[in-house]
């Protein structure tokens, strides 16, 4: 018996698959998730087994969506710098050739 999710912003444009297909390195996680618990390649045979595995599967789930975090808040961070500070140059490609060396003394 599947139970549909709900969110407090349900509506068609923020719907579980459309966030899901914004934060694709999640969508696969949860996917792999959902093969264990339809043990899609048959080699599950114990209910340890499959503890293990969902173990594993939740763990990889964890360490995408604290990287998909961090990402998103590097990148709010970022924008409102450059907001702040307009004037700030981004990095650019040098054009100095430097400071020549000096003429030895003999």
């Amino acid at each position: 018996m599947s139970v549909p999710i709900e969110s407090s912003s349900d509506s068609p444009s923020n719907s579980l698959e459309s966030r899901l297909s914004a934060h694709p390195e999640l969508k696969v996680k949860i996917e792999s998730l959902l093969s264990v618990v339809e043990n899609a390649d048959g080699d599950l045979k114990s209910a340890h087994e499959a503890e293990q595995r969902v173990i594993e599967e939740i763990q990889k789930l964890g360490q995408s969506a604290l990287q998909g975090w961090a990402t998103q808040q590097n990148e709010k961070q970022r924008e409102t710098f450059v907001k702040a500070n307009s004037q700030a140059h981004r990095s650019r490609k040098k054009h100095s050739t430097g400071i020549p060396d000096s003429v030895k003394s003999e």
